[in-house]
Formats: C-alpha cells, structure tokens, sequence
C-alpha cells in the first residue's frame, strides 16, 4: 500500500453532506464501524456537520448523538485497538466522548480533532492539564472563535496565500508545543476558502510538508464540493462520482512522496484502491 494511514469517516448526523441519515440506527452505526475498521486504521467519529449550509448545534444535542448512537455500539463492541478520531470543536464534548471511548475500548487510542483552529486559553489550559492520552489536530481555520467554527466560510481571507497558511500553523505551532502533546496538522480544505483557494492549497501542500518536517498533515478532500469539474458537476451519478474519485486517485498518487506523513481522511477507500491497481498495472 502507498498509504497505509487512512482516517476513515464516520458521521453521525442527520445532516452531513455527505453522508447525513435522519434515520440512523444503532445497526446502521454498527454496520458502518465494522466496514470502516476492516479497511481504515484511524476512524473518526463526528456528530455534528459543519457544512457551511448547517447551522450549529449547542453541546447537550452533540453530546446526545454520541451518547444515543456510539456509546451503545462501543459497549457491544470488542476493542479494535484502532484510533479513534473524535471530530468536535467543542473541548467538553470530546472530554466526555474521549473519556466513554476508553471506558469500553481501553486498547484504543484517541485523537481530537479540533476544526475551530483556536488556541486559547481554555484549550491551553485543558491540552496541558487532562490526564488523558490523546494527539491533538490543529486545523486551518479562520473563524474569530471557537463558536463560531460552523461559520467557517463567513471568514474566508481574500488573499489567502500558502505562506499565510504557512505562519498560521508556526503561530499556533509556538503555542502547542507548551502542550507536549503529538500534534498534527490538518490544512482543512473546505474551512474559511474560496473554491480557488483550496485549488492553490492542493497545488501548494509540498511546501508545508517541507516546512513542517516533524509533523503529519491530514489530506481530506474526498466528497468536497471543489473538487468538483467543472463544478457543477453532479455527483450523485455514476459519471460524477468516477470524476471526483478519478481527481482524487490523482491527487493523492502526486503526493506519494510524502506518504509516511500523511493520514489520508476519506468517506470510502475507491480512490486509495485506484491508485493501488493503477500502480500494479504499472509495475507488471
């Protein structure tokens, strides 16, 4: 395998663009989870979609989510020793979710994935005080708060640049490390960017993983609205959906290099086993 750390998605959420059910069960859950353990070797878990056209939800209808539709199917579970990606901004939230997943999958290790992109002092004061054992996701988000997270995209930079995205991560980086946690970088294509932006951020990621040498990098563009071409591309067809994989096999086989530092974060495995056959073919 070229990549052999995939984040693999699991949303729990009436609303999610890709994949949001009002009707989820505890089986569908189930069902999910086990597909995902037998092809990705992180799974991240999020209860509230942070589409732009979604509006936020308070922690108590996050939290009943979780407690409704995982905490149930981790006690029926066997630990996977896997890692578990909880996808929240809300420090509260992953405490709780964090603290259950370990209760019942001891063997498993944590990550926060934190999409706000806000270091302040309450996070600070939570990476460098809990006795818990997680890595920590810094995430390319320009929203003036935390609560503010959902509302990524009403706080795009017009001149974004990759060396802003550069001094972004080193700012937050400066701070982070206080935390001795293990910290990756996640670029968040999707949050506070034009269409044109995430383009220039795709074409651009070599030079942040240059930058960043002793740091990993998510890479998730799969099912983003951009990677759309031409863009009003309509990917609830066959047609559609085998343009954007197609894109996607390409972009992630250009970024080969950089393998060992990337956790490719993906709804499905089709464009990681693209690139595997395109390469078998090659080969022989």
């Amino acid at each position: 395998m070229i990549y052999n750390r995939v984040m693999g998605v699991l949303n729990i959420t009436p609303n999610s663009f890709s994949d949001g059910d009002e009707n989820l069960s505890l089986l569908d859950v189930e069902n999910k989870l086990n597909k995902l353990i037998s092809w990705a070797n992180i799974i991240d878990i999020g209860a509230e979609s942070t589409a732009p056209f979604n509006r936020a939800i308070d922690s108590s209808v996050e939290l009943k989510r979780f407690d409704q539709l995982l905490i149930p199917v981790l006690e029926k579970m066997s630990d996977p020793e896997t890692v578990v990606s909880i996808d929240t901004y809300k420090i509260d939230v992953f405490d709780f979710v964090a603290r259950k997943i370990k209760d019942y999958w001891p063997k498993s290790d944590l990550v926060f994935n934190d999409v706000s992109g806000k270091i302040d002092d309450v996070l600070m004061n939570y990476l460098t005080s809990s006795e818990l054992d997680f890595s920590y996701v810094f995430c390319h988000n320009l929203c003036p708060t935390r609560d503010e997270s959902s509302n990524h995209m009403n706080h795009c930079e017009d001149s974004l640049s990759i060396e802003m995205v550069k001094d972004f991560f080193s700012t937050g980086l400066n701070k982070l490390t206080k935390s001795k946690r293990k910290i990756i970088l996640d670029p968040c294509f999707g949050f506070s960017k034009t269409r044109e932006q995430n383009h220039m951020l795709i074409k651009k990621m070599p030079f942040l993983l240059d930058h960043f040498l002793e740091h990993d990098f998510i890479f998730g563009v799969s099912k983003k609205s951009f990677m759309r071409f031409p863009k009003d591309l309509d990917i609830n067809t066959d047609i559609g959906r085998s343009i954007v994989q197609s894109t996607e096999a390409i972009l992630l086989y250009k970024l080969k290099a950089y393998s060992k530092r990337l956790i490719i974060r993906t709804h499905s495995c089709e464009s990681l086993m693209a690139i595997e056959s395109s390469c078998k073919i090659l080969n022989d």
